[in-house]
């Protein structure tokens, strides 16, 4: 999946969810936006920008959070990652819906498998 305001900086729904629950919502996004930023103006490549975060963090000598905090967004980046997969098939064979069609299309079927 793709994040950042320049949706650049990539990593899987899980890399994402170990960040927040390490250092919570509001430290992962802001630096999601860093990096996003930094990889737009410097053109750097990494082979990981969930480990590129984590190596901040580190350097910064950010405290690992004691408790699990509520994950809300990661349900919500897991619908997305899977909208994208369905928008991206539909698209290749010529159907027309859009991405929030297919995020709406996968939120329902997540809460009926949910009852």
């Amino acid at each position: 999946m793709t994040l950042g305001e320049a949706n650049n900086v990539t990593m899987s729904p899980k890399e994402l969810e170990d960040l927040i629950r390490r250092y919570g919502e509001q430290y992962a996004n802001d630096k999601i936006q860093a990096l996003s930023a930094y990889l737009k103006i410097r053109r750097k490549k990494y082979a990981s920008h969930y480990w590129v975060i984590r190596e901040w963090a580190r350097r910064e000598k950010t405290i690992e959070l004691a408790t699990p905090v509520s994950l809300p967004l990661i349900e919500e980046a897991e619908i997305m990652a899977r909208a994208e997969a369905l928008f991206n098939v539909n698209k290749r064979e010529g159907h027309p819906q859009t991405l929030e069609w297919c995020r709406d299309a996968i939120k329902g079927m997540d809460r009926e498998r949910r009852r």
